[in-house]
């Protein structure tokens, strides 16, 4: 489930669709009957789940729905009252699968900062009024998350390609 959830290919979006409507019918069915499953095996099961409605929500467009996932799921220092070293600590006690997925996700997760900055500029850049304190604010804390994850995503045992490596930091140079 966790190779399905980061998948772009369109080929196997059947699969996708399969396997997480299968995965959905479980989670109902657990919730109903019980399970006998390890709690760390459930935890991970549902954090997939999470997961499957951040890129849900990220391919819909909906970036701020989607950084609210990623927010809540905490696995990202995107909190102002979370730092980076705890965030790296936390990843050592991910599932596997939970960790393949990470790379991906930590460009997802950046894509929708971007998106949602971008989608603020414009406001800031239409608004006649003189006062876009807050906008203004959203803005230095999208930066500020933008920061962390960059910081997070170096850190991390996990090395990303080259390629993401570059996706990743001209994101963030996107944000200036």
């Amino acid at each position: 489930m966790s190779q399905l959830i980061t998948s772009t290919q369109g080929q196997r979006e059947t699969d996708k669709q399969q396997t997480i409507q299968y995965a959905y019918s479980l989670a109902d069915r657990f919730k109903q009957t019980g399970h006998n499953a390890t709690r760390e095996k459930c935890a991970t099961f549902y954090l997939l789940l999470d997961l499957n409605q951040f890129y849900e929500n990220l391919k819909l467009g909906h970036f701020d729905i989607s950084l609210e996932i990623m927010e809540r799921l905490d696995i990202f220092p995107l909190k102002q009252e979370v730092t980076v070293d705890s965030s790296i600590s936390k990843f050592h006690t991910l599932e596997e699968e939970v960790r393949r997925c990470v790379p991906d996700t930590i460009i997802a997760t950046m894509i929708s900062i971007h998106n949602l900055f971008k989608q603020t500029q414009q406001l800031i850049s239409q608004s006649a009024v003189p006062s876009n304190q807050q906008l203004r604010q959203d803005n230095l804390l999208l930066q500020e998350k933008a920061r962390k994850l960059v910081t997070y995503a170096g850190m991390l045992p996990y090395k990303l390609t080259g390629d993401m490596s570059a996706r990743l930091v001209q994101l963030e140079t996107g944000m200036t």
